[in-house]
């Protein structure tokens, strides 16, 4: 796919910024970068919040019979554990379900999908936001990751360019579901709970597919779920 880049610095939302350089006519393939976002917007209507160095990325993928739609946050969320490694190793990073990076336990990334119709034919919006250097105060009070010390001299397109390097080489795969399954699983560490509606408190073991994960029980017994019923707050 031939990629379009569009540089920012402030905008309201990458997300909602791509959408009008595409109905304006840039191609599929755009990506939005901004240094800055205003409005930016997290799963469950959760803020994006940002402050130093942030990779604040939007870009667009065509549904795709080898990539159904389970597999986008998935593939996104790899594809942003690739691009901090590369920046300060994998040592303390892991993946927590579905699409979080945390280095040493604390967030350093997030990933928000949409689907959007583009003119009669599905895509789905993917943002990115990446914590490269300094992090922000949330509301909760908490300060989240980053990934390396404030002033330390990391370009946000060059993550943002793995980001799109990872992506577009799954893109390439017949058998990405398969491939990217067994990726997450490799960059998954555990060791956290979610609460299931069924089981109570749960822990995330590995994925079993696009559609289930298995879990350990409280009795310490080990079950597959569907993805679906994990999509909660966190268990405190």
């Amino acid at each position: 796919m031939k990629r379009v880049w569009i540089e920012l610095d402030e905008v309201t939302s990458t997300m909602d910024v791509i959408r009008d350089y595409v109905r304006d006519g840039y191609p599929l393939g755009t990506v939005v970068l901004a240094s800055a976002q205003t409005s930016g917007r997290g799963r469950r209507g959760a803020l994006w919040a940002n402050a130093g160095t942030a990779c604040l990325m939007s870009f667009l993928m065509p549904a795709a019979e080898h990539l159904p739609l389970e597999a986008i946050p998935l593939l996104a969320g790899v594809a942003a554990f690739d691009a901090a490694a590369t920046i300060c190793g994998d040592t303390g990073l892991s993946i927590k379900f579905p699409n979080d990076v945390l280095l040493n336990g604390d967030k350093v990334a997030g990933v928000l999908v949409e689907q959007w119709d583009a003119f009669g034919a599905p895509v789905y919006v993917v943002g990115i936001g990446i914590n490269v250097a300094d992090a922000p105060q949330l509301d909760t009070g908490h300060v989240a990751g980053a990934l390396v010390a404030l002033g330390a001299a990391v370009s946000s397109r060059n993550v943002a360019e793995h980001i799109i390097t990872t992506v577009d080489g799954y893109l390439d795969k017949s058998a990405a579901v398969a491939m990217l399954v067994d990726a997450w699983n490799v960059r998954h560490a555990g060791g956290y709970w979610r609460n299931h509606s069924s089981f109570g408190k749960v822990s995330i073991v590995r994925l079993a597919g696009l559609g289930h994960v298995v879990v350990l029980l409280p009795d310490g017994t080990e079950r597959s779920v569907s993805a679906a019923s994990l999509m909660m707050d966190v268990a405190l």
